[in-house]
């Protein structure tokens, strides 16, 4: 995974090794910033586009479950031979799902349609897309030309050059 990463962020650089690398990052961030603040801004939906969709594929899955509640809180949730025992104060299951994910999971979502409540109020908060705006919000402004930036006292300027490097012979 940390290949890939690098090899696609070395691609996207690629023609600015050379000239101002930092700068061109920093236009990237800006525009990407910029691009996904609209998006979220604009979106009609309570939760993110994955949640959503993940909410959606596991409430067909519910259709075969029988809930026997243990209380106003947890539940039993049978399907067949496998089960799940969910809590939704502490948005718990046994199966792990909801508890790693922050999204329901098939079983907190028909022991939560059994008590009427809406399954999208059991999802973590940072699938919100308030959240998500939230993470964008903030800008990523131009550096400006360096002979405008302010230097601290005591400041000196070195020159760093690149470490010598001597080819080997063969491969």
């Amino acid at each position: 995974m940390t290949s890939n990463s690098a090899e696609c962020f070395n691609s996207l650089t690629k023609e600015y090794r050379l000239l101002c690398m930092l700068e061109h990052v920093r236009g990237m961030l800006q525009s990407w910033f910029y691009e996904r603040r609209n998006y979220w801004e604009s979106q009609t939906t309570l939760h993110s586009d994955y949640c959503e969709t993940r909410l959606a594929s596991e409430a067909d899955k519910d259709r075969r479950y029988r809930v026997e509640s243990i209380d106003c809180y947890w539940g039993h949730v049978r399907d067949n031979r496998l089960y799940g025992i969910v809590n939704l104060h502490t948005k718990e299951c046994t199966c792990k799902e909801f508890d790693s994910l922050g999204i329901s999971c098939s079983h907190a979502i028909v022991a939560a349609k059994e008590r009427n409540i809406p399954i999208q109020s059991l999802c973590s908060r940072f699938y919100k897309v308030n959240s998500l705006m939230t993470a964008y919000a903030e800008p990523i402004n131009p550096l400006g030309h360096i002979s405008e930036w302010k230097k601290p006292p005591g400041y000196v300027e070195k020159t760093i050059l690149p470490p010598k490097f001597v080819a080997q012979a063969g491969r």
